[in-house]
């Protein structure tokens, strides 16, 4: 009987011991997802500019970096594109986006929203619209001493008005650059505002570009164009330094 239990013990701590050196993995894909939801635009614009707003979810089980792109077509013919800023996303993560166009004239449209996220690009809407009046804008904004940097351009822009909702579209750059849009929520009285707008250029030239400052309602409007040159190399080390500083201080 002694030796039945013996052999019983034996058998059951080699097997424990053969059950603990086997390691077990337990691989799960990693997947690539993003969704588009929520979108909300006016098909027929009396007046006013062209706005689109819209939801984006991480439906995969990856992070990754997106932004937002709207091209406006007449007909076949490309003839604006305008892109958001790019946003972070961890799996599950959900975040709204906004794009505008300001359309100089009357007619019948197409758009296209496509979104670029983890070096892959994806259509998620397609909308047609129709202008159906032009507003007759307001001049009131000033923008000067525009400066180009590596990543961004810096501008003085000064209002004769108090207004909320402003808008800055660029315009009128290189195909393959990218110039985000921007919204400023307050603007003072004769109040001087610096302003940033994040760019990256696909190959780097000295070129032109149209920066189309205005409020959500379109009811005021300047637009002014650039030629872009960047700032000595003695400025650009004084601009990083001052941005590496910044993080450092006020993360």
């Amino acid at each position: 009987m002694k030796f039945f239990l013996i052999i019983v013990l034996t058998l059951f701590l080699l097997m424990f011991s053969l059950s603990l050196a086997q390691k077990i993995t337990v691989k799960i894909g990693e997947v690539l997802s993003i969704e588009a939801s929520d979108f909300e635009y006016d098909s027929l614009i009396d007046k006013g500019i062209f706005k689109v707003s819209f939801e984006l979810y991480n439906t995969g089980s990856t992070g990754y970096k997106a932004r937002a792109r709207l091209d406006v077509f007449n007909g076949s013919k490309l003839i604006f594109s305008g892109w958001s800023e790019e946003k972070s996303f961890t799996p599950s993560t959900r975040k709204s986006f906004t794009l505008y166009w300001c359309p100089s004239k009357k007619g019948k449209f197409n758009a296209e929203i496509r979104i670029y996220y983890a070096n892959e690009i994806k259509t998620v809407k397609k909308i047609k619209f129709e202008v159906k009046n032009v507003t007759p804008y307001s001049d009131v904004f000033e923008i000067k001493n525009l400066k180009t940097f590596s990543d961004e351009i810096r501008f003085a822009l000064r209002s004769k008005k108090s207004l909320k909702d402003v808008l800055v579209i660029p315009s009128d750059y290189p195909l393959g650059w990218i110039f985000e849009q921007k919204k400023i929520d307050d603007l003072i009285k004769n109040e001087e505002k610096e302003v940033s707008i994040k760019y990256e250029p696909s190959l780097w030239k000295n070129t032109t570009l149209t920066l189309n400052v205005l409020t959500s309602d379109g009811k005021y409007l300047t637009s002014k164009s650039f030629k872009l040159e960047r700032v000595s190399f003695l400025e650009e080390f004084f601009h990083r330094l001052f941005k590496l500083l910044w993080k450092l201080f006020y993360p």
